[in-house]
């Protein structure tokens, strides 16, 4: 029997270690990701959002009045695009813990393929194995019985 096959050896490859190596890798980003996001981000996000004077600087900078300068459209428009921003860099930090979260199931999808794949190997050597020595087995019993003629 081949030691390197052995279907008494880890069941666990050394592709699936590094498949779930970095699949808790990544989980632990996200899950950083997800507490900085909660705690940091959002309120960021809500703040720049419920502001009471969203729906004055909205008019001002679409349908200014004849009251309104120029530089007060500007700050409107600056204010109002500086929120926007803020909304789209949230958006992007939560597309990117998605994208690492696709990554997770994604190597978990390949460590499955993986230990399956070592699964039929393991047995198929097992079966190889078992076949081999239920033959020598025979064989010698055959054998002895010709020498007990």
């Amino acid at each position: 029997m081949n030691p390197s096959l052995s279907p008494y050896t880890s069941a666990v490859s050394l592709r699936s270690r590094r498949y779930r190596t970095l699949a808790g890798a990544l989980l632990a980003v996200i899950l950083m990701m997800s507490i900085y996001g909660g705690f940091v981000v959002m309120p960021k996000v809500r703040q720049a959002v419920d502001r009471p004077d969203t729906p004055a600087l909205t008019r001002m900078a679409t349908q200014p009045g004849p009251e309104v300068t120029a530089k007060q459209i500007a700050h409107a428009k600056y204010v109002l695009k500086a929120r926007r921003v803020t909304v789209s860099l949230a958006l992007a930090y939560w597309g990117v813990c998605s994208l690492f979260l696709v990554a997770v199931l994604f190597l978990a999808w390949l460590d499955f393929r993986e230990s399956a794949r070592s699964f039929v190997q393991q047995a198929r050597t097992l079966r190889q194995d078992t076949v081999g020595s239920l033959r020598r087995n025979a064989s010698s019993a055959e054998e002895d019985d010709d020498e007990e003629d």
